[in-house]
């Protein structure tokens, strides 16, 4: 309610958000109406969205603070989006930074944790950081702005709130000037996380490259750094791996190619001098392709081009494109993932191959195998694409028509 008098009486251009979260029955719903009171009053746009909060919670193994941190900063995004403003301005005040700093030493953390919240981060600004809870609560009260307190604040089952009532208090008793004190300890943090960062980005920079939208680290240049565990984290924790994997990841550089590991998003696989990362894709896609397709972008960009057959033709050596006999296949056709089991004639041989024995032979590294499109007539393989042609559809003396598929931008 502060930040939003505030913000009003600047002159902002302000929309009101508000999440309901179901937790406290007539509570929850009585603080919405209040909420939607108030913007009323200064005539401000108001929007509200109500969450099961509880059952997301459980669906996706969150706490119940967790789920709604989740649900509350994704909404938000839509509803800037929606408003047409350009930030999303959250109350945070100094009190929340230090139990956030707090709670991620008890848990355990990295320098990012010891740094507190930022004023700013991407499109949130928290503009209250400089105040505590104390004085945003003598402003609402001189300057006689309407509030309501939240009961769950004052709950013991939260860990947020055992240190805000059971553990800063006695670390008062102790400093009696302790906010002030770990608010310039939080500022040092804060500097040398900045520090620290630089260098883990400049690193960053040397080992890792990213290649058909995979990330790809030198195994050989990472076991030169000191100390690798500190550096590999700080590359791989944004796609979910924990520091428990890390120390897994480590122990397998000198062992055999193929050892993966798996987060939330993420698959990472240890190949023979890099380790590759990329999304996880559990569902198998399918793309049909019609007789009038003439171009597609995704999940591929090809294009397909029916034309007869000239004496003069010549087949063109790449591998991104393939010479099918036309009169061979059956629309439509299918584009999809490949699925263990799978087996075709690779060009130029006479016996069936399964794709995992060809993967072998190939060489390829099990990020390339997880990347594989296969073009297909039915159950049968036309093309592994990119790759090789079913020697069953390719052209002969006695084709009349041709389709060209070309798979375009293949790095």
């Amino acid at each position: 309610m502060v930040l939003m008098h505030l913000m009003h009486n600047a002159g902002y251009e302000i929309a009101v958000a508000h999440c309901n979260f179901q937790l406290r029955a007539s509570e929850s719903d009585d603080d919405e109406l209040f909420v939607q009171d108030q913007a009323k009053k200064i005539a401000v746009p108001f929007y509200k969205q109500r969450f099961n909060t509880a059952e997301y919670a459980e669906n996706n193994g969150l706490s119940v603070q967790m789920a709604a941190r989740e649900l509350r900063y994704d909404w938000f995004e839509e509803v800037r989006i929606l408003a047409g403003c350009e930030i999303i301005a959250i109350a945070h005040h100094n009190d929340d930074t230090i139990e956030t700093v707090l709670l991620n030493i008890v848990r355990g953390t990295g320098i990012r944790g010891l740094a507190g919240m930022k004023p700013r981060t991407h499109r949130i600004i928290r503009p209250l950081l400089f105040a505590n809870r104390n004085e945003i609560e003598q402003y609402a009260l001189l300057n006689e702005i309407p509030c309501r307190n939240d009961s769950s604040n004052d709950s013991l089952k939260y860990k947020r709130n055992k240190i805000r009532h059971k553990v800063i208090p006695l670390l008062c008793e102790l400093n009696p000037d302790f906010s002030a004190t770990f608010s310039e300890n939080i500022a040092h943090f804060r500097d040398a996380a900045q520090i620290y960062l630089s260098v883990v980005e400049a690193k960053r920079k040397e080992l890792i490259s990213m290649r058909n939208g995979k990330i790809y680290i030198s195994v050989p240049a990472l076991q030169t750094l000191e100390p690798a565990a500190t550096f590999l984290y700080e590359f791989i924790h944004e796609y979910g791996f924990t520091w428990a994997q890390v120390n897994a990841i480590l122990a397998s550089l000198n062992s055999v190619s193929g050892k993966r590991f798996i987060s939330k998003t993420h698959l990472l696989v240890k190949d023979r001098q890099e380790l590759i990362i990329y999304r996880r894709n559990n569902k198998i896609q399918r793309y049909y392709i019609e007789e009038h397709t003439r171009n597609i972008k995704e999940p591929l960009s090809i294009t397909f081009k029916q034309e007869q057959m000239a004496n003069d033709f010549k087949i063109p050596q790449n591998p991104d494109i393939a010479c099918i006999d036309r009169d061979k296949i059956s629309f439509p056709l299918i584009l999809r993932q490949w699925i263990k089991g799978d087996g075709f004639i690779p060009l130029g041989m006479t016996n069936s191959k399964k794709l995992s024995d060809f993967f072998i032979d190939e060489k390829m590294s099990l990020a390339d195998k997880q990347d594989t499109w296969i073009l297909a007539d039915g159950e049968k393989i036309i093309w592994v694409v990119g790759r090789r042609l079913d020697d069953r559809y390719k052209i002969t003396p006695s084709t009349k028509n041709l389709l060209i598929v070309t798979l375009n931008n293949h790095m």
